[in-house]
């Protein structure tokens, strides 16, 4: 078995699931909780700002370090000819790079305590709906390079990664 890999396609996942999940949950259940509150808390709402950047760095980070751990594995086993990449392949990629840095950059924006920090969240609700969408773009784009953006040259190909340690 390929443990890296694994790992990394495991890190990946979960780090995925934490941010996305986390982004659905403010814009589908806190910040409209906070809206009908006649006096919502300030200190909580700090408090809970705090919780959530700490998230959005750490799965940044692992989003960012395993994402491109992935990449360079299919891009590697691709050259050595182990696997075919569907000819929409790099665009969508790029597609899904640039959007997931939207989303990396609007998490942290709005979770920040700077002054344009400040400038995003006073348009939380704009924000917050461009970000989902966001998020939803990646994840409709990751599915389509998952099953139909690369296959095996040959039916006993090896995985990608076991491609690019043979010939890396």
């Amino acid at each position: 078995m390929d443990w890296i890999g694994w790992v990394s396609r495991l890190a990946h996942i979960l780090a995925a699931v934490t941010l996305g999940g986390g982004i659905f949950y403010l814009c589908g259940v806190q910040l409209p909780a906070f809206g009908e509150a006649d006096t919502p808390d300030e200190q909580l709402r700090q408090a809970l700002r705090r919780r959530w950047a700490r998230l959005v760095m750490l799965t940044t980070v692992v989003l960012l370090l395993s994402g491109f751990y992935n990449y360079f594995v299919v891009i590697g086993a691709a050259r050595a000819g182990t696997v075919e990449l569907a000819p929409f392949y790099h665009p969508l990629i790029g597609t899904k790079i640039i959007l997931a840095m939207v989303v990396f950059f609007l998490a942290a924006i709005l979770s920040g305590r700077s002054p344009a920090a400040e400038r995003f969240q006073a348009n939380m609700k704009l924000w917050m709906n461009v970000l989902v969408v966001a998020v939803l773009l990646v994840i409709g784009l990751a599915s389509v390079l998952k099953v139909a953006g690369r296959v095996p040259a040959t039916d006993d190909a090896p995985t990608p990664v076991q491609a690019a340690a043979q010939h890396g």
